[in-house]
C-alpha cells in the first residue's frame, strides 16, 4: 500500500466519521433548524452545526480532493 492509498483511507475514513456526525446531529436538533431556517429562531443553530462540523467535513473533502495524482506503476 502507497503513501498516497493510505492517506485516502485515513481522511476518507474521517470523511464519514464526519458525515455520521453531521447526520446524528441534524436528526437531533431538526425543529431548531427548521426554526432557524424559517427565521423563527435566532439561535442560529444551521450557522453553529456548519462550525462544529461543517467546516472539518469541508475541509477533509478538500484534502481528498488535493492529494497529490498516484505516480503511474514502473
Amino acid at each position: 500500500m502507497t503513501d498516497r492509498h493510505r492517506a485516502l483511507e485515513i481522511l476518507q475514513e474521517a470523511r464519514n466519521i464526519l458525515a455520521q456526525r453531521l447526520t446524528e446531529q441534524v436528526l437531533e436538533l431538526g425543529e431548531e433548524l427548521l426554526a432557524d431556517a424559517r427565521g423563527d429562531s435566532y439561535m442560529n443553530e444551521i450557522e453553529t452545526l456548519y462550525e462544529q462540523v461543517g467546516h472539518k467535513l469541508t475541509h477533509v473533502s478538500h484534502m481528498i480532493s488535493n492529494l497529490p495524482a498516484e505516480p503511474p506503476p514502473t
